[in-house]
């Protein structure tokens, strides 16, 4: 099942500096302490907003902890893989979208949208398309992009995974060059696993996957997706899921189609 969503109110560069705070946490990919719900737990999605003079989401990020009674707020968590929006998702916008939101009209605290709006909202962010009501891959990072960031993010993916890997006994063979379906063959004691591992540069575990693995997905049980998010930070975070766990828990949209002429004009 997908992480909850919730909605953390913000200040501006006049009120506390937060904006600015953002901003660092997003190019330095540290961590920090933030405002939080109170019932707030670990791997949750966070969809920041920004009072005056932004009154829009400006950001998405991840929390590492639980919340706790804070000493500068009422709650507090930490918040990682923070991802500023190239176009923030304004008040007026979401107030246009779903006027029966009342949090849309006052933006006072906190809170979990429902879940359409928060699938709508979380989408938004990550596509930055306000027409789209379809689960779009992630622009950043997993095959979308720069050639380049797009390698880079792939490779601080594979060396990431390998790592978690090798740290928890098992061998690992790099199967990348043979286009099988899968990335890295783990052994350990007998047993093995064949492990498609997915780069993201952000927070959102949204990726693209090729035909090729998901016949290999379907067929062979010993397949696992690894997805790491925030790749090219200082802290990347690995999602591991079986194919049973991958189908029950993504939405999968085609991205597209290969076209073979069957007629001559």
């Amino acid at each position: 099942m997908p992480s909850p969503i919730y909605v953390s109110l913000a200040g501006s560069d006049k009120a506390n500096g937060d904006f600015s705070l953002l901003k660092e946490l997003a190019a330095s990919g540290e961590s920090a302490r933030w405002s939080s719900l109170k019932d707030v737990q670990p791997g949750e999605r966070v969809l920041i907003y920004c009072q005056r003079p932004h009154s829009a989401i400006v950001a998405t990020a991840e929390t590492a902890a639980a919340s706790k009674v804070g000493k500068r707020w009422p709650y507090e968590t930490a918040i990682r893989s923070v991802a500023m929006l190239e176009r923030p998702i304004t008040r007026a916008e979401i107030a246009k979208r779903f006027p029966e939101w009342k949090w849309a009209k006052t933006t006072r605290g906190g809170t979990r949208p429902p879940v359409k709006v928060a699938e709508w909202l979380w989408n938004r962010a990550g596509t930055n398309d306000a027409e789209t009501d379809c689960e779009v891959v992630f622009k950043a990072g997993a095959g979308f992009g720069d050639p380049v960031n797009n390698r880079k993010v792939e490779v601080a993916a594979v060396k990431f995974a390998t790592a978690q890997l090798e740290a928890e006994g098992y061998k690992i063979t790099s199967r990348e060059s043979e286009k099988v379906g899968y990335d890295l063959e783990a052994k350990k004691r007998g047993s093995v696993l064949h492990v498609e591992v997915k780069g993201v540069s952000g927070s959102l575990v949204q990726f693209p996957i090729t035909a090729n693995e998901v016949r290999c997905g379907g067929s062979n049980p010993t397949f696992r997706l690894f997805v790491v998010t925030g790749a090219t930070t200082k802290s990347p975070t690995l999602h591991r899921f079986t194919w049973p766990e991958f189908v029950a828990g993504f939405a999968r949209t085609p991205l597209s189609f290969m076209a073979k002429q069957t007629t001559k004009g």
